[in-house]
């Protein structure tokens, strides 16, 4: 069996799963919808396109170019499906309890699968466009980077937290991690990167690095090249746009809900969950 032929099964494998998954979160979703706030319902429905968009593009991009880019695509739209799935798995199962059994389980599945699903987002920017670090000197800082995401693997499943569903960060149901261990004492809770508010300190550095890259690339690199860079950074500059007109929203009504904020930070996931894998493949 050729090359060719083993990843396109592959890639038709993997879309398959990720498609089934999406549809099955969708399901679960619309089942569990008197249990969830009306911002959760929105964005937890949304994940199940979003998951096919990135699966798809990922794999037109492997087929197409054969850029690693597309698996990282791939493996982010899985994990979307992964989070939206088991975060309305868990919220049923909890609100009404016997229906669904390890609903706790499932929920902490949905909120660690965000940890390789965020880090994936950092490297495919810092991979951006051409699939590889810009130069040898990177090699340390991806070493890091992927230690720091491993750290943060094992500190969610045994870090004690209340985990806020659905994945990540939602407004809808908050439980005890289910495997929290309590004695973990104060080097093995530091070290081991387990919140949300911890992994956003490990997101800021990879996304810091990326901006360079992404410099260093455009500065360096010819036509073609600079124009992929502008596609991306036309999604970052609205995404950072409307963040910042949510945040002057606030400012100017002193309240968090307002209809210039409520607008912006809409629009904010859908570029995130729509936008962005768009870009990607099509500057590739």
């Amino acid at each position: 069996m050729g090359d060719a032929t083993m990843t396109r099964r592959t890639t038709a494998a993997a879309w398959a799963s990720v498609t089934v998954l999406s549809l099955a979160g969708a399901v679960l979703t619309v089942l569990a919808w008197g249990d969830l706030v009306v911002s959760d319902r929105v964005s937890n429905l949304a994940s199940a396109p979003s998951a096919v968009l990135y699966a798809t593009l990922g794999t037109l991009v492997v087929r197409r170019a054969g850029n690693v880019i597309g698996w990282l695509l791939l493996g982010i739209g899985a994990g979307l499906a992964v989070m939206a799935s088991a975060s309305a798995y868990a919220i049923l199962g909890i609100t009404h309890p016997g229906t669904w059994p390890a609903p706790a389980l499932a929920g902490l599945l949905a909120e660690w699968t965000f940890v390789p699903v965020f880090s994936a987002v950092g490297f495919m920017l810092l991979l951006f466009p051409s699939g590889t670090l810009p130069s040898r000197r990177w090699r340390p800082f991806a070493a890091l980077t992927l230690l720091a995401t491993a750290l943060a693997m094992a500190g969610f499943v045994v870090h004690p937290r209340m985990m806020t569903l659905p994945a990540p960060g939602g407004a809808s149901l908050m439980i005890a991690n289910p495997l929290g261990v309590r004695s973990l004492g104060p080097v093995l809770s530091t070290v081991l990167i387990g919140t949300l508010d911890s992994l956003s300190v490990l997101g800021t550095a990879l996304l810091a690095a990326a901006f360079v890259s992404l410099t260093v690339r455009y500065r360096s690199g010819g036509r073609q090249v600079r124009q992929q860079i502008k596609w991306i950074t036309l999604a970052a500059v609205a995404v950072a746009i409307f963040q910042a007109v949510g945040l002057l929203g606030i400012a100017a009504t002193g309240a968090m809900s307002n209809p210039v904020t409520d607008i912006a930070f809409a629009v904010v996931p859908a570029i995130v969950l729509f936008g962005i894998p768009a870009v990607i493949a099509l500057a590739i």
